[in-house]
């Protein structure tokens, strides 16, 4: 970070790590400037699993979870195939939020792929 403030991944990474150890603030700091930095739907997944972590403490960081990947999930429905094995997300996994935005994407996924298969 020192080297290359701008990079997102790094910051976004340090933000990640920040909210495994805990480190709520230092960990939202991260996510709130790699957020204004880059909306890309793989940044906006991982800045999610950020606040996931942290609401395992702070019960109201699930809402800002949910919503983050939300975001990332209506820009790329691929994402899907991250989440069952992203264990940042455990936190809020078992959500009924969370298992009706999973539910909702899959089925607009199998619809673009049977639209697809269509053209």
């Amino acid at each position: 970070m020192e080297w290359y403030p701008d990079y997102v991944p790094a910051r976004a990474g340090r933000g990640v790590y920040h909210a495994r150890l805990s480190h709520r603030d230092l960990a939202h700091q991260d996510a709130e400037e790699s957020l204004r930095r880059d909306k890309s739907p793989l940044n906006v997944y991982q800045l999610a699993g950020i606040y996931a972590l942290t609401s395992r403490t702070h019960p109201e960081d699930r809402k800002e979870a949910l919503r983050l990947l939300s975001m990332a999930l209506v820009k790329d429905v691929g994402l899907l195939n991250q989440l069952e094995n992203d264990k940042d997300l455990d936190p809020i996994r078992q959500d009924k939020e969370f298992t009706q935005l999973v539910t909702k994407t899959r089925a607009l996924r199998a619809s673009l792929d049977e639209l697809g298969k269509h053209q």
